[in-house]
């Protein structure tokens, strides 16, 4: 091994120690214990975009004894695709020498979703029926990818290479790219989508609407007269009703309701005074809703038609905490705020609206605002409703702070409140692997929960992987079932769990705990279980791994299993179905049942 191909780490160490570095065989047995060889796979290695390394893990499948020659084509042809997506030529054209037949219609599609102009053009080159496939798939996903961002020069070359394809227009022109849309009209076959307005309208794109509509490449169908109001371009909204004879599009309520939403007064003043679009009672309840308090006086000066009906105006501002808003609609007795506003407010953590609509109105909350406070820990606000209102709450306050992580909530609701908690902060926390917060249950709700709630709340923290946790929860009951716990930990691949709870449950293994680890792949799993159990996995267990192209399972499956014809066609045929070229090599090549 050549000295740039050792780790940098040991280059280093040689540097300071020459007397280390005349030792080449040491060098290279340090490199090779350090080197995470088996955690490298050639696809992850693309992500590095690393020549030094690529070629170093590259070099090692090359000479790994234990893989065989179609696990390493697979890791070739996926690593392929992976750099062709992300442009690396070098990559590509290397993998392509080693193995030609990685070159499939996946890779020109990656290639084409890179928008590279030398990737694509070296595609094209090499195999250029790959281009064609599934109805020009490549060609189409190149030009999204280079249109969307304006690369006029490759765009030039799909059109002029492909000139029977029909491009959509709507891509550049959605994306503000009126050089390229330009061009594109000119020059090759294309099509365009009605909703390409919309997208031009929502960016407020003068030029480029003027060129769409002045060259009839939009259609009826459009909303781009709201949505040019909801995003406030009053410059485009009064060009288009110019026009109106050029597009037919006609305003709805939702050009007004989008304009006060979001806060264009000139807007709204705009199709008011021109009769564009009539109020309604969303345009006042939208303004409040969002804090747009000049929006609002407007609306309801100039008597819009909206203000008897806006109903749901204060319940809004105050959910989102616009004081100002709800002091304003108060005396103008607009609307009143009910239980649900005064509850929405307390659970966005608005105190100041809060304190306000206790001390001046006289509805109300329910128990759901501190319930509400509680899910979002706000303890700030839990405390003041406590120590100020009537309305309590409900045990969804505990489980709902527990299941978002705020212990001090539940701290707090636990010393001061009744209503004690259910089965489900218990579970949840220990789903969100929160050992904290499940620690905390158990020492100090322990009468809240049963056997069988701790039983499942140690089937999650087996799934998910947390060995305290599992540990926690069955020292606090060790009567909990453990059989479904193995389960799910043998399933998701957790070994360590699952020797845990082999070694204190003291419990039989059940046929779904190798079902599950055999679904998943979990290969290091099943031979440790292999190892202590004589349980055989079902067939539709073992069948899934042919569809996920995991070879180190199939080199498992070869030991142990007893496989049948219908066994191996049905593999074969999964294997085909999702693509695993190599996978059915393997089978070919392995069994006379399937040639």
């Amino acid at each position: 091994m050549e000295p740039d191909h050792l780790l940098t780490s040991i280059r280093v160490v040689c540097m300071n120690h020459p007397r280390v570095s005349a030792l080449d065989h040491v060098l290279h047995l340090v490199d090779d214990l350090l080197f995470p060889s088996a955690r490298l796979t050639l696809p992850r290695c693309v992500l590095f975009d690393s020549p030094r390394l690529f070629l170093r893990v590259l070099s090692a499948l090359d000479n790994d004894a234990n893989r065989c020659k179609f696990e390493k084509q697979q890791q070739m042809r996926l690593a392929m695709q992976a750099a062709a997506q992300r442009g690396q030529l070098w990559t590509v054209q290397l993998l392509y020498q080693r193995h030609p037949a990685a070159l499939t219609g996946a890779t020109a599609q990656a290639a084409g979703a890179s928008g590279h102009l030398p990737m694509i053009q070296w595609v094209h080159e090499i195999k250029r029926c790959l281009m064609n496939v599934d109805y020009y798939a490549a060609v189409y996903k190149t030009f999204e990818a280079s249109a969307s961002r304006g690369d006029l020069r490759t765009v030039q070359w799909l059109v002029r290479t492909y000139e029977r394809v029909v491009f959509d227009l709507s891509i550049p022109a959605g994306a503000g790219h009126l050089e390229v849309t330009k061009w594109i009209w000119e020059h090759g076959r294309y099509r365009c989508r009605s909703n390409a307005a919309d997208e031009v309208a929502k960016r407020g794109d003068l030029e480029m609407m003027k060129f769409l509509v002045g060259h009839s490449l939009v259609k009826d169908g459009s909303s781009a007269l709201d949505l040019a109001a909801g995003f406030g371009h009053l410059e485009l909204l009064r060009w288009l009703a110019e026009n109106e004879e050029k597009h037919r599009w006609q305003f709805t309520s939702n050009a007004m309701n989008r304009a006060a939403a979001n806060g264009y007064i000139e807007v709204v003043i705009w199709l008011y005074e021109n009769e564009k679009a009539n109020c309604c009672p969303e345009a006042m309840e939208n303004a409040a809703e969002f804090g747009h308090l000049d929006v609002l006086r407007w609306l309801y000066e100039h008597r819009c038609g909206c203000q008897e009906y806006a109903v749901n105006a204060m319940d809004l501002a105050a959910m989102n905490g616009h004081l100002e808003v709800v002091q304003w609609l108060h005396a103008n007795a607009v609307s009143t705020c009910s239980p649900l506003g005064f509850d929405l407010a307390a659970g966005g953590n608005h105190l100041d609206v809060v304190q306000w609509l206790h001390e001046n109105q006289r509805g109300g909350c329910t128990a759901q605002a501190m319930d509400r406070a509680a899910k979002g820990g706000h303890l700030e606000m839990v405390k003041w409703l406590h120590y100020n209102r009537n309305e309590g709450c409900s045990d969804l306050a505990m489980d709902q702070a527990a299941a978002n992580g705020h212990l001090d909530v539940v701290a707090f609701l636990h010393e001061n409140r009744i209503e004690g908690c259910t089965k489900f902060a218990l579970i949840i926390a220990a789903d969100n692997g929160d050992l904290k917060m499940v620690q905390w249950l158990l020492a100090h709700k322990p009468t809240s929960f049963s056997a069988e709630d701790v039983a499942e709340a140690l089937e999650l923290a087996a799934r998910s992987g947390s060995l305290e946790m599992v540990k926690s929860l069955h020292t606090s009951c060790s009567d909990a079932c453990c059989s479904y716990p193995v389960a799910a930990a043998a399933a998701s691949g957790n070994l360590e769990i699952v020797r845990w709870l082999h070694e204190n449950c003291r419990q039989k293994f059940s046929s779904e705990v190798v079902s599950g680890a055999a679904e998943n792949c979990q290969v290091e799993v099943l031979r440790w279980l292999s190892s202590r159990s004589t349980l055989k996995c079902p067939t539709h267990a073992l069948i899934g791994a042919f569809a996920t192209g995991n070879f180190e399972m199939f080199q498992f499956l070869d030991i142990t299993a007893q496989k049948d014809r219908d066994f191996l066609v049905a593999a074969k045929t999964l294997a085909a179905r999702h693509h695993q070229t190599e996978v059915m090599q393997w089978l070919t090549d392995n069994y006379s049942e399937v040639r």
